[in-house]
C-alpha cells in the first residue's frame, strides 16, 4: 500500500513538472514574440535638403509610402541648419547629406554611417563669354558663394589642377548667397560665375551663358574617377541592425534613380507633385548637368577617401578634424 502511494505521489509531481515546463515555455515564446514586436520598425524617418538631393527622391517617394510593412516619412528641409538639428537630436533614421557633412557627424561621435553616395557634383564655372582657353581666366574676376566651404574649395582645387594659382592668377569675390549672385550675373556685373544646379540651369533660362568648367569632369579626369561624391546617405546605427529593410530601401532607392535618368520626362511631373521648390521645367533643363547614380560605399571608398581628402587638405574643420576611418562606411549590403 505504501508503495503504491509513493508510486501515484510521483506520478503527480511528474505531471506538476512538465506543465510548469510547459506554461515557463509559452510563456518564453510570448515575451520573445512581445520583444520582436517592440523592436520591429514601424517608422523611419527620412529627411533630405532641397534642390538636387531632393531631386533624387522624386520616383522613390512616389513609389514606397511603406518598405516591409515600415512606413516611411519623408522630410524636406530648405536650411543646413535644419539638416544638423534633426540628425543631432536623432530625430533623423536616414538622410540625404554633404558627404563632409557625414563625416563632421561621424567626427561628433554620432550613431550615423554613410551607406553610399549618389550626387556626383552639381557645380559650374560659367561666363558671359566664351573662352576656348582655360588660362584667358587669368587676370579675371570670379564671383562666388561660401567663402572656405565646400564649393569654395573645389573651385580653388580645380583652378590649382589646371595650373592657375587661385590667390593670385585670380580674383575671387565672393557674394552673400543665391539672392545676390544670380541677379548679379544676369545683370552683367559678375561676368564670370560658380554655380551649382539647378540654379544654372535657372540663369540659362534668363541669359546666354557659357560653361567654361565642369566641375564633375575635371575631377573624374583628374582623379580617374567617376566625379566627385558631393551627396551622399547616411543612416542610425538602430536602422543598420535590420538588414532586410536596409537592403530593400536602398535596391528601391537605386532604382528609382536608375529610372529617372531613362525617363526624364516623367521627372518634370513628380517634381510638381511633391513641390519640391523648383520650377518643374527648369529640373528638365538641369538633369543633364545633375549626375545622380547610387554606388554603396563599399564600392566607392577610394572616390569618397579622395573627396574628403581634398577637403581635408584645404580645412581640417571641412570634415569635422578628422578623416574618417573605415567603421565609417556602412558596408554590410546585399
Amino acid at each position: 500500500m505504501r508503495k503504491r502511494l509513493i508510486l501515484v505521489l510521483c506520478l503527480i509531481f511528474s505531471l506538476v513538472l512538465v506543465s510548469c515546463n510547459n506554461v515557463e515555455k509559452k510563456d518564453s515564446k510570448e515575451n520573445e514574440t512581445n520583444m520582436e514586436n517592440e523592436t520591429m520598425i514601424k517608422e523611419v524617418n527620412f529627411i533630405y535638403p532641397a534642390g538636387a538631393p531632393a531631386i533624387t527622391t522624386l520616383k522613390f517617394r512616389k513609389d514606397n509610402e511603406k518598405i516591409m510593412d515600415t512606413k516611411i516619412n519623408y522630410n524636406m528641409l530648405k536650411t543646413t541648419d535644419l539638416l544638423v538639428s534633426k540628425l543631432v537630436s536623432k530625430e533623423a533614421d536616414i538622410a540625404i547629406v554633404p558627404t563632409n557633412l557625414a563625416s563632421k557627424l561621424y567626427n561628433k561621435g554620432l550613431d550615423y554611417k554613410l551607406v553610399g553616395s549618389s550626387v556626383w557634383g552639381v557645380l559650374y564655372l560659367v561666363s558671359d563669354e566664351k573662352m576656348d582657353d582655360i588660362n584667358k581666366l587669368k587676370g579675371k574676376d570670379i564671383y562666388a558663394i561660401g567663402k572656405g566651404l565646400t564649393p569654395d574649395i573645389l573651385l580653388r582645387y580645380v583652378l590649382k589642377q589646371n595650373e592657375i594659382d587661385p590667390d593670385k592668377d585670380v580674383n575671387i569675390t565672393y557674394l552673400s548667397g543665391a539672392t545676390e549672385l544670380v541677379p548679379s550675373y544676369i545683370s552683367g556685373k559678375a561676368k564670370i560665375a560658380l554655380m551649382p544646379e539647378p540654379m544654372l540651369s535657372t540663369v540659362m533660362a534668363k541669359k546666354e551663358t557659357n560653361i567654361i568648367l565642369d566641375f564633375q569632369s575635371e575631377f573624374g579626369n583628374k582623379q580617374n574617377r567617376i566625379g566627385y561624391p558631393q551627396v551622399s546617405i547616411i543612416a542610425r546605427g538602430d536602422i543598420l541592425k535590420d538588414k532586410d529593410f536596409m537592403n530593400e530601401f536602398f535596391k528601391n532607392y537605386k532604382e528609382s534613380i536608375s529610372y529617372m535618368n531613362e525617363n526624364k520626362l516623367e521627372v518634370k511631373d513628380l517634381a510638381k507633385e511633391f513641390e519640391i521648390g523648383i520650377n518643374e521645367n527648369i529640373i528638365i533643363k538641369s538633369l543633364d548637368r545633375i549626375p545622380m547614380n547610387f554606388y554603396y560605399a563599399k564600392d566607392i571608398k577610394d572616390s569618397l577617401n579622395d573627396y574628403l581628402t581634398i577637403l581635408y587638405d584645404f580645412s581640417k574643420e571641412s570634415v569635422g578634424g578628422n578623416l574618417p576611418k573605415d567603421d565609417f562606411y556602412y558596408e554590410d549590403v546585399k
